[in-house]
């Protein structure tokens, strides 16, 4: 038996009713939801008196909650509907103190009884494979000095870190993958210098912070949505496929244009000018994707390299030497990968403590015979 665990957003659906306080319910929404994936997952129900109306049932059926969280004292029947109908792991009434209750948004932010993943787990991801075009690097989130009083354009279209996790902390340790892009004008600035984070990039207003994010260089909090029905990327054996797709493709390029070159040519002048292009094109990867890991070498770790140069000229010089003494490109790159497969096998089991299964291991006895018949005239 196989199975496989996703994660995906916690899916809560808001219940709440017209009130004095009903913007300020909706802000406290706003900003916890967007705390976590975006905000996009969890509807938000209009109530008739003490029931949901009979037009969101469809809905949220469909929906199936995980939680049902409530700005309004439901009746006793309305609550055993939606845990009959809609069966969620937890309802939630917000709770009420009416002489101790803030009235702003923190006041009526989601008070849950579990912490749900958050999407600053993503943010470590996003910088170190950002989307093609753009810089590795830390990825700029928009904020607001904690006494600056935001738009409602800005809160609820973008969301704040400080509306949205309650604190102008920030975890020290993130601050290599993402930084917070601070709106902090500059009387405040002035009028409480003690009190406006230094260490941080600052933003005069919002419109300088619009900017920053129709260059591509600020940000709301990282998304992370989980993939559609049409958006589920190719999976090889429960492992993402695109590697496998690039090394094939490559490989296929690779063997082809190793069998063009003439037959006087010297192969070593090839594969010189092909390394000036390969360093060209590593070192532009390089500079533009220097978050990918630490860009500093040991006097150790360089002898990796080194050997890796080298087995790169070996295996292309035998490449070449094979096929300008007839060796077919249709069979040639079969066999070699085969058989390095075989070799490899020892290698991962006692170097690297990999694990095969034997269904593993009948494929390779599938490969070493297809080797064999493929090496037959």
């Amino acid at each position: 038996m196989k199975s496989s665990v996703r994660s995906r957003p916690v899916r809560i659906a808001f219940v709440m009713a017209e009130s004095e306080h009903s913007h300020l319910i909706l802000d406290g929404i706003f900003a916890d939801c967007y705390s976590r994936w975006g905000g996009r997952f969890n509807p938000i129900v209009l109530c008739e008196g003490d029931r949901i109306p009979e037009q969101y049932w469809p809905w949220l059926e469909a929906y199936d909650p995980d939680v049902v969280y409530s700005y309004v004292t439901l009746s006793r029947e309305a609550i055993l509907e939606i845990h009959e109908r809609l069966c969620p792991s937890e309802f939630k009434l917000h709770p009420v103190d009416e002489l101790n209750m803030r009235r702003d948004v923190f006041g009526f932010k989601p008070a849950l009884n579990f912490r749900p993943l958050r999407s600053l787990s993503t943010i470590f991801h996003q910088a170190r494979y950002p989307s093609f075009g753009e810089p590795t690097g830390p990825v700029q989130m928009i904020d607001a000095w904690s006494g600056y009083r935001p738009s409602r354009m800005l809160t609820d279209n973008f969301g704040l870190y400080h509306w949205s996790y309650a604190t102008a902390m920030y975890p020290a340790d993130a601050r290599q993958a993402a930084d917070l892009l601070t709106i902090a004008p500059l009387d405040a600035r002035e009028k409480h210098p003690s009190h406006i984070p230094r260490d941080r990039p600052l933003a005069e207003s919002e419109l300088a912070i619009l900017k920053e994010f129709g260059r591509h260089k600020a940000q709301p909090h990282p998304l992370d949505y989980p993939p559609s029905a049409k958006e589920i990327p190719m999976q090889i054996g429960g492992l993402p496929a695109w590697p496998y797709l690039l090394m094939v493709s490559t490989l296929v390029a690779y063997q082809v244009l190793l069998k063009l070159p003439r037959p006087g040519l010297n192969i070593l002048a090839f594969q010189t000018f092909a390394y000036a292009v390969a360093l060209v094109a590593a070192a532009f990867l390089w500079w533009r994707n220097t978050g990918l890991g630490d860009n500093r070498m040991s006097v150790k770790e360089m002898i990796l390299p080194v050997l890796f140069g080298l087995s790169v000229v070996g295996l292309e010089f035998a490449y070449v030497a094979a096929f300008r003494l007839g060796w077919p490109v249709s069979t040639t790159g079969v066999m070699v990968t085969v058989g390095t497969a075989v070799v490899l096998l020892p290698i991962s089991y006692f170097a690297f403590r990999e694990t095969l299964s034997p269904v593993n291991f009948a494929g390779l006895a599938v490969c070493a015979v297809g080797l064999w018949m493929v090496s037959l005239r």
